[in-house]
């Protein structure tokens, strides 16, 4: 992370990419001369009917696809506990922190063998 200290970050918000792919933000920044670094950002509320199925139906296999990209973020806002989506467990989170764990246990599985990670973030904007 010391290399970007002192580089430019470029944001964008539905930038165009590979095949007219549209990842809801975008971040770029160049580390070096041959280095730069792309990162797609998926958002989704924790009440979304395709929390559950948009880190690969979306990020893996829409903004992954572009060999620029291997990283990505997966960020979710907690809407609270009463309408969170149920993922493949059965188990409801309780919390943002447990969602997030129960997320990243699902991404990790989807992503393994394909040399692209995709890490989950849950912020708390419930009212609760």
């Amino acid at each position: 992370m010391t290399a970007l200290k002192t580089k430019p970050v470029v944001g964008a918000r539905e930038s165009e990419q590979l095949d007219a792919k549209r990842p809801d933000a975008f971040i770029s920044a160049v580390v070096s001369d041959d280095i730069k670094v792309h990162v797609p950002i998926e958002i989704k509320w924790s009440d979304h009917p395709e929390l559950w199925g948009a880190p690969e139906t979306q990020v893996l296999k829409k903004y992954l696809q572009d060999p620029r990209n291997s990283h990505a973020i997966y960020l979710v806002a907690w809407a609270g506990t009463e309408d969170v989506k149920v993922g493949p467990t059965g188990l409801r989170a309780r919390d943002p922190v447990e969602l997030a764990e129960q997320l990243q246990v699902e991404i990790d599985r989807c992503v393994e063998g394909t040399g692209k990670t995709i890490t989950v973030h849950v912020v708390d904007a419930s009212l609760e």
